[in-house]
């Protein structure tokens, strides 16, 4: 973990109890910002999340799981119109120690000898998760709510014009 992220928000893994740690994560305006810029989307207002965080028997594997919401603000892409969007996603990531073995527990949790993330040292930083987790969900395409994509050639039938190749068709058929 560095000081040059965005939104840091490291744990010790020695603070996580036997039943569990619960914390509340939100960025601040200027955390906000900087995410907007590093995920290049117009803007983000109001990244919060809720996070149930746990260590499994072996002390190996943590366990993270919640609810992350956001206002984001997206170009859309047919319009080119700025617009805004609420984003709430569940969360679930499991993390296990670097260079630990893959156990059966870890694989029960989702079926297959994967993890999410491997933890460096003894902690883990959630607001980076949290932040990785809100760059996956954002719409690569984002589309404002009621438009619609129509390609020019749909446009032209609509609208009655002649395309560009009906006057090459009429001369390929006058030739003849």
């Amino acid at each position: 973990m560095t000081d040059s992220l965005e939104f840091s928000r490291p744990i010790d893994l020695d603070e996580i109890e036997k039943n569990g740690l619960q914390r509340e994560i939100i960025a601040e305006a200027q955390e906000c910002a900087a995410l907007a810029q590093r995920f290049d989307i117009l803007g983000l207002e109001d990244l919060r999340a809720t996070l149930d965080i746990r260590k499994l028997d072996d002390g190996e594997t943590v366990t993270v799981t919640g609810h992350m919401t956001a206002k984001v603000t997206q170009k859309c892409t047919v319009s080119l119109d700025p617009f805004e969007a609420d984003m709430s996603v569940e969360l679930g990531q499991v993390f296990v120690r670097a260079g630990a073995p893959v156990t059966e527990a870890d694989e029960d949790l989702d079926g297959e000898d994967s993890y999410d993330d491997e933890i460096e040292g003894n902690a883990i930083d959630l607001g980076e998760m949290v932040a990785q987790c809100l760059a996956l969900e954002l719409d690569p395409y984002p589309r404002k709510p009621g438009i619609e994509y129509v390609p020019e050639a749909e446009k032209l039938q609509d609208s009655g014009a002649e395309s560009p190749f009906a006057a090459l068709a009429q001369l390929k058929r006058d030739d003849c």
